[in-house]
């Protein structure tokens, strides 16, 4: 099994960086314990277009064709998808990892979000709350809540209640 994250846009300060390949070596030496192969983080360029509209379809079209080269469940950061636990998030993940398709892709959007196309190809909607965080935090906080997740699948006492 393998766990992707699709995002919009590079992290190009060093420090988010460091913290984001922290929690890759975490996912993956962790991950291990159920099964995963692989973790990575591809990054697609954000569209530079005028318009918001435009730009997300743009983006849309970079992801639907990566998106098409992949047999795999999707999970989609969305602000109006489902606000999840930690505990309920560790148990999405669990359910898709143990299904026949057990490999995850996570979609990240740039600055305007995502394109409706992704949302209605998305298999999964969730959200982080109310705020609106900056891309490279999303993704950092989306890497802690993989960790988390496994790490609560296995029994890690990284998650304390």
């Amino acid at each position: 099994m393998k766990f992707e994250i699709l995002a919009v846009s590079k992290i190009r300060d060093e420090i988010y960086k460091n913290i984001s390949n922290d929690y890759k070596k975490k996912i993956i030496h962790l991950g291990k314990n159920i099964g995963l192969k692989n973790f990575e983080i591809i990054e697609i360029n954000k569209s530079t277009d005028i318009n918001a509209t435009s730009r997300k379809v743009k983006e849309a079209e970079l992801m639907l064709n990566f998106l098409k080269k992949n047999k795999t469940t999707i999970i989609a950061l969305d602000e109006n998808g489902v606000n999840m636990s930690s505990q309920s998030f560790s148990d999405t993940i669990k359910k898709v990892t143990t299904s026949q398709n057990n490999n995850v892709i996570f979609i990240i959007g740039g600055p305007d979000g995502l394109d409706s196309s992704i949302i209605k190809k998305a298999d999964i909607s969730i959200a982080f709350g109310a705020f609106t965080w900056p891309h490279k935090i999303a993704r950092i906080l989306l890497q802690e809540q993989i960790y988390r997740a496994i790490s609560i699948i296995c029994n890690h006492p990284y998650h304390r209640i």
